[in-house]
């Protein structure tokens, strides 16, 4: 229990939830993600979801059959879904979206 609180806690600390609060609408148009773990990956939403689902198999134990089976669904899920937003973000801002920005892992994928 306290492990996925220190998860919890320690995502709270990685994302700009300053912004949820006031929920303004800058702009309808796409733009190049900033601020916190966008500065690393292009897409730290999924990286946190798959220290959920992580934390959860912990949690539950790796004997659990079924939710090991769903970690390993969501993980691919995920990893398969970073990487499209990727490329589809490299693809739509070429030059402009920072080159030595990673997928879903920070300096690894």
């Amino acid at each position: 229990m306290l492990l996925s609180v220190i998860i919890v806690l320690f995502c709270l600390v990685l994302t700009d939830f300053e912004t949820w609060f006031t929920g303004k609408v800058v702009s309808y148009e796409h733009a190049i993600p900033r601020g916190g773990l966008f500065e690393y990956i292009s897409c730290p939403h999924y990286l946190m979801e798959i220290v959920i689902y992580l934390s959860f198999l912990l949690i539950g134990g790796y004997s659990h059959v079924t939710l090991f089976s769903i970690v390993v669904f969501v993980v691919t899920n995920q990893l398969v879904s970073g990487y499209l937003t990727h490329r589809w973000y490299r693809d739509h801002f070429g030059s402009l979206y920072p080159v030595q920005r990673k997928a879903i892992i920070p300096l690894l994928l």
